[in-house]
């Protein structure tokens, strides 16, 4: 049986989750490539991976695959990490042929060859045929210096072959079927786990656009040359997707415009009601003068329900600049062809929403020949169109690209940038001063940043807890002796999916920049970090905090007392953490304010757990600010394990002492063997539960056995308050179940007269009905919310609310989809992954019971159920 010759790897960057690496997927560019070398015969993989992993686990697990090559589809985000993971499979086995392909491989080929030594072969534009003849030549090990459309290195010098003219390369409506679909080989989805994990199903009508934008990256790669797929294949594709997509799932055309064509585009959205494919829905991107009022009906009917427009700007000057319209400059100012497309784009605008369809335009602010007023009529012009949402960018230089080679004239400079193919944007005016509209996908993104930054930095706390212990996060006092041996050490042990956060004093530009290049000499295999200052004495909105993200500033910043930064025990302790709107001069959004505080002695231990005295507690509106606040070091308190003892962070003092969590004590130095550190906590923490006797104790299972207690307390003391106090982990939470509330749902917490809470210990029951295996165990706690008639889990573990009737409602359509008697319904709800089996079966008669409720939809008499002891 043939082997399988090379290996592809596809870093995904989830800009969301705060920009980086969290994933390796599947990518529908590699499908193509490896469809077309299966027809070839010549087999491949992908490496897919989901959890997170350092660069040596990663470049370990595909050496141990025994490829003879390895390819990486790269993009200027992912450039960087796929340098680093090529790194490493070359320090392990020299042998491995690196083979580089993606869009900026083929504009900076040339760059990239001269700088990064571990690249043995780029692969230039598409490169289904290229790398079809490249590997053909290589695995009977001919030579391959005439193979068309590559880069390599001969005798140290860098040799570029003439680029590929492709053989399909006639525009007609079926060119691209010779290469065969990803999705009817069968290589994609790989397996059930990936289809499951999709959002989207990626598809491609066509290839290319036949206009001149100077900005795109798309126009530099294929001259304005389009080709496509036969309508015949687009629709046997998303047959095969319709086969397996889930209502979730929705399917996105990632063409450059899918209806630039438009009696083809007309003939798919006519040929999906005819297959009645249209339950699906349908994405996709598009110029706004390639569409009329026939095709937005077609469209809307074939299920499209997302469409976005390219405007880039409202000025007429500035589009002509930018070849948006027209390659040729306008004589005499006169812009015609430019305003009647700003006048299309209302038109079509308009017609879009009648149909019912959801339309989105993109700008770019910072263009060559921009002017302040003319970004700002652009969004003023965005802000008349009334769309649902729209994407706010700023103009970036791309090698190879017109712009690239002429934005220089319009004042425009890009500075090196310590990440590979990236620039620091000098613009002709402030672009960050002018604030995106509230309806800005650009400004939902930020937002969705700055929650993840907060909940991130909440772990350091000990507010937020981990489900998963895989990931490491890391603080360091920037006045540690030496940095650069810091991130030497960090850069093999930290995941490219880990937080890194900087406590800093100066906060000028040039120290940003300095750390961002040490990480990146360091080979520390993360993209941004977020920068924490010690003490501010005045807060005011002229502060300029700022996290790096490329050469943006995506803005986070913590204000905490001196003290406990220098990880000194202190009584009482308040801190706010401000999450910032993106700009160089910010504004604090107040709303997300959130106050800490700390249990300081035993008097504050007590004062807590008159809170838990019953099982249940009735605040009144008057009261809930009083309760809305976290406390520092919560995990303490949990029924949890505690995370000192897993390493989920690292906190690095300016003596380089390195500390497993914020209030414990020292356990290593920067430079001990990390291996050997895991081991030691595992020993300080077996050490610990020995002397507590803690395998005897009747709370074991809601103890956290925190292996640094709190200083006002030796460890006898704190044994006896969680034996005494099994509850205090639900009167630790209260205050956060508060706090989650006015982030929320806000609207409801200013409004609602009183809010009821109770606690409850049917965790295995509930955790059944909620199909979710984490609810299960006995590390998160479930609150039971009760306001305006309607009632809500609060889930510890997510400090996030679920309405517990449509919770029910979708057990009950479980139950009836099952069909059977009642001991069918029983095996049903029981037979998930975590179940008490016992417990399960010392309550059959309340399961049962709760089956028939559920199927009367009778959901006051289940909540009885759910909450009863």
């Amino acid at each position: 049986m043939d082997q399988p010759y090379i290996l592809f790897v596809f870093p995904h960057l989830n800009e969301i989750a705060g920009t980086h690496i969290d994933s390796f997927r599947e990518s529908l560019g590699i499908g193509y490539i490896r469809a077309y070398l299966a027809s070839h015969g010549i087999i491949s993989e992908q490496y897919i991976q989901y959890e997170p992993r350092t660069i040596p686990q990663i470049a370990n697990e595909i050496v141990e695959r025994k490829f003879p090559a390895v390819g990486f589809s790269c993009y200027d985000s992912t450039f960087y990490v796929c340098v680093l993971i090529a790194n490493a499979i070359k320090a392990i086995n020299p042998k491995i042929k690196i083979i580089f392909g993606g869009p900026s491989i083929t504009l900076a080929d040339e760059t990239i060859m001269k700088d990064y030594h571990c690249i043995d072969i780029c692969c230039r534009g598409e490169s289904e045929e290229t790398c079809n003849e490249l590997l053909s030549r290589l695995q009977a090990g001919k030579p391959f210096a005439d193979v068309a459309g590559i880069s390599f290195r001969s005798d140290g010098k860098l040799v570029r072959t003439p680029d590929r003219i492709l053989k399909y390369g006639a525009e007609t409506d079926c060119a691209l079927d010779v290469i065969p679909s990803p999705y009817l080989s069968g290589l994609m989805p790989t397996n059930q786990y990936v289809q499951e994990n999709l959002s989207e199903f990626a598809l491609i009508s066509s290839r290319g656009c036949s206009h001149k934008c100077t900005f795109c990256t798309n126009t530099a790669l294929r001259r304005h040359h389009v080709q496509y797929h036969s309508v015949e294949r687009v629709i046997d594709e998303i047959k095969y997707i319709s086969s397996i997509i889930k209502p979730t799932q929705k399917v996105v055309f990632y063409d450059d415009a899918f209806t630039l064509n438009m009696a083809r585009a007309k003939t798919i959205c006519r040929r999906i009601i005819e297959e009645k494919l249209n339950s699906i829905q349908f994405n996709c991107i598009t110029r706004v003068d390639r569409v009329d009022e026939e095709l937005f009906d077609l469209m809307a009917h074939a299920g499209f329900n997302y469409i976005c427009f390219g405007l880039e700007s409202s000025s007429v000057k500035v589009l002509n600049i930018i070849k948006k319209i027209r390659a040729t400059p306008a004589i005499d100012n006169d812009y015609g062809p430019e305003l009647k497309f700003l006048e299309t784009m209302k038109k079509n605008i308009c017609l879009a929403k009648a149909k019912g369809m959801m339309s989105s335009v993109s700008i770019i602010l910072g263009l060559p020949g921009e002017t302040v007023k003319e970004a700002r009529e652009t969004l003023a012009f965005v802000d008349t169109l009334q769309v649902e949402t729209y994407v706010h960018n700023y103009f970036k230089i791309i090698y190879g690209t017109e712009s690239f080679f002429t934005c220089a004239k319009y004042g425009i400079r890009g500075k090196k940038h310590p990440l590979p193919l990236h620039y620091w944007m000098e613009y002709a005016y402030d672009v960050f001063a002018i604030l995106p509209l509230k309806n800005s996908i650009f400004h939902r993104l930020e937002a969705a940043r700055n929650k993840t930054y907060i909940q991130r930095l909440l772990i350091f706390f000990g507010i937020r807890h981990k489900i998963d212990f895989a990931n490491i996060h890391v603080m360091i006092d920037q006045s540690a002796k030496d940095l650069a041996v810091v991130f030497a050490w960090l850069a093999p042990i930290i995941q490219l999916s880990s937080s890194l956060y900087i406590v800093e004093k100066d906060w000028e530009f040039s120290s940003m920049e300095t750390i961002l290049h040490s990480c990146v000499e360091n080979s520390v295999p993360i993209y941004s970090y977020q920068r924490l200052k010690k003490q501010v004495n005045t807060i005011s909105s002229d502060n300029d905090v700022q996290n790096i993200t490329y050469s943006k500033k995506n803005l986070v910043g913590a204000f905490v007392d001196d003290k406990r930064y220098a990880l000194n025990d202190v009584a009482h302790f308040n801190c706010h953490i401000f999450p910032f709107h993106t700009g160089v001069k910010q504004r604090f959004d107040n709303e997300n304010d959130i106050t800490i505080k700390t249990l300081g002695s035993l008097d504050d231990i007590k004062q807590l757990l008159k809170w838990v005295e019953t099982t249940e507690l009735s605040l009144s509106q008057a009261e809930l600010p009083d309760y809305n606040f976290e406390i520092v070091d919560k995990c303490r308190w949990q029924a949890q394990s505690c995370s000192a003892c897993h390493l989920e962070k690292l906190i690095i003092s300016e003596d380089l002492k390195v500390l497993p969590c914020y209030s414990g004590q020292p356990v290593c130095r920067v430079g001990d063997d990390f291996s050997a550190l895991k081991g030691k906590m595992e020993q300080i923490s077996n050490a610990a539960e020995k002397r507590r006797n803690c395998h005897a104790c009747p709370v074991k299972m809601h103890c956290a056995k925190c292996v640094f207690p709190p200083s006002f307390l030796s460890e006898s003391e704190y044994c006896r308050i969680m034996r005494a106090s099994p509850q205090i982990h639900i009167a630790v939470e209260l205050p956060s179940l508060i706090h989650s509330l006015f982030q929320q749902k806000r609207s409801a917490a200013e409004q609602l007269k009183h809010i009821d809470i109770s606690w409850f210990s049917s965790r295995v029951l509930i955790g059944n009905i909620f199909r979710d295996h984490s609810l299960s165990f006995y590390s998160w706690q479930l609150l039971k919310v009760q306001w305006h008639d309607e009632c809500y889990l609060y889930h510890t573990g997510k400090a996030a609310f679920t309405s517990l009737s449509a919770a029910l409602r979708e057990s009950w359509r479980l139950i009836v989809s099952a069909g059977g008697d009642r001991e069918e319904m029983f095996e049903l709800i029981i037979n998930q992954p975590g179940v008490n089996l016992e417990y399960a079966k010392d309550n059959v008669d309340v399961l049962l019971k709760l089956c028939e409720e559920l199927i009367d939809q009778n959901y006051k008499a289940a909540f009885n159920l759910l909450f009863a002891s």
